[in-house]
């Protein structure tokens, strides 16, 4: 009865091993992939890395560095410069010259100045920049031509302080268990950056990769929160009936739907920065179904667990008794989890409603865009997937604790 613990995770483990070594034998990912394999550097958003900066080996290379703010000076912008000229009038200055220094990277000690014009760029009124304050300057090279700008703020160090903050609260709180949740995020952090992301992008199906990888996330990272006990087993099956129906309901959507993955604006970067074809329309379905995990994951344990204590109260309570009390407990998942889902989609896509609204677009016409649709069919699919879960959950954990076979006794315990 021992495997019937231990075996998933030993599993689970082969499988990452296993997605490794496939991905080191392809010697042909993307650039950015193999930017941030071989050096410490940025992804296409500007984030760079504190000792590095990264370059992509095409002809067209987009290096990028850490600078800081020397100088912000007020300036006059060029129109204004020909008012003067024309009209003899004092000179306004919109204009900022910002002089920097970089940091990092084979430009290192080297100082730039950048002319900005906040009327058109507003993001330097947002920023507000003073000297001292770290940027991201990106040198865009094109046929060998460096043109350097100002790109983003640099944001990593103040990240990296919420993520120490974070990482103590689950310690504090959480103590042992928190600890191995950690754990179980880590795990789900490199499986999906060093296995499901290059295995799709190296022309695997990402279907199947993130089925495969999804349950290679899932089987340690559910015993490192949870526990290495039946308990969490049960729940382990439950989250994997719950994700194969989740799959199903998402696969019938799209296709429905007619969604072809090519909502968000990043996909078509994605496409045409990667010199391959790619099924967009796969890899929307497949993001639904790794989305899927950590939700359902979180509601069976909790349905499992309800079982087992109404179960240790009343231990000649029949199976049907037994779901129907626990059930009163799922429903209450069900009902929050639902409108957690709906607030947290809706969140994502809350400033681009808001300019719709404002110039008048009917609800019809917002959900036919197909970045909302997307948006509205994760919504349905993944709630759908948890409110199907969570009575599967419950049925099996309910079936397995009154069983009178003698093999599941030591689950009982």
């Amino acid at each position: 009865m021992r495997k019937f613990i231990f075996l998933p995770l030993i599993l689970s483990l082969i499988w990452i091993l296993s997605f490794v070594v496939v991905v080191n034998a392809q010697q042909e990912p993307f650039n950015e992939l193999e930017n941030a394999e071989s050096q410490e550097g940025t992804d296409d958003q500007g984030r760079t890395d504190d000792q590095e900066s990264t370059e992509n080996p095409d002809d067209n290379k987009k290096i990028t560095y850490k600078a800081e703010v020397l100088s912000v000076e007020k300036a006059a912008c060029e129109d204004e410069m020909n008012a003067i000229e024309e009209e003899g009038k004092d000179p306004s200055q919109s204009c900022l010259k910002i002089k920097t220094k970089i940091l990092n990277g084979k430009l290192k000690g080297s100082e730039h100045e950048f002319d900005a014009d906040p009327r058109v760029d507003i993001l330097y009124n947002e920023w507000d920049l003073e000297p001292g304050d770290k940027v991201v300057v990106t040198d865009y090279q094109i046929e060998g031509e460096s043109n350097l700008q100002i790109t983003e703020l640099y944001r990593a160090s103040s990240i990296i302080w919420f993520v120490i903050i974070y990482v103590v609260l689950v310690l504090l709180v959480g103590r042992f268990q928190g600890l191995g949740s950690l754990v179980g995020l880590g795990i789900s952090i490199f499986v999906l950056l060093e296995v499901i992301i290059p295995m799709t992008l190296n022309g695997w199906n990402p279907l199947l990769v993130s089925i495969l990888g999804g349950m290679a996330v899932l089987l340690p990272s559910i015993y490192f929160s949870h526990g290495f006990n039946y308990k969490t087993t049960i729940a382990l099956f439950g989250t994997t009936l719950g994700l194969i129906v989740t799959g199903i309901l998402a696969a019938v959507a799209l296709e429905a739907v007619h969604l072809t993955g090519y909502g968000a604006e990043e996909t078509l970067f994605l496409v045409s920065g990667s010199g391959q074809s790619l099924d967009m329309g796969s890899i929307l379905l497949a993001s639904i179904i790794i989305g899927g995990i950590g939700l359902i994951d979180d509601v069976t344990v909790g349905q499992v667990a309800v079982i087992r204590e109404i179960y240790f109260e009343n231990k000649d309570i029949d199976a049907s008794r037994l779901y129907q009390k626990a059930m009163n407990v799922g429903k209450d998942h069900i009902a929050s989890m639902v409108n957690s889902l709906f607030l947290a989609y809706a969140a994502a896509s809350l400033p681009l409603v808001m300019v719709l609204v404002d110039q008048g677009a009917a609800v019809g016409d917002i959900a036919n865009i197909e970045s909302f649709a997307e948006e509205i069919i994760r919504t349905l699919v993944a709630s759908s997937g948890l409110v199907l879960t969570v009575p599967i959950t419950t049925l099996l954990a309910a079936m397995i604790y009154t069983s009178k076979n003698p093999m599941y006794e030591n689950v009982k315990k």
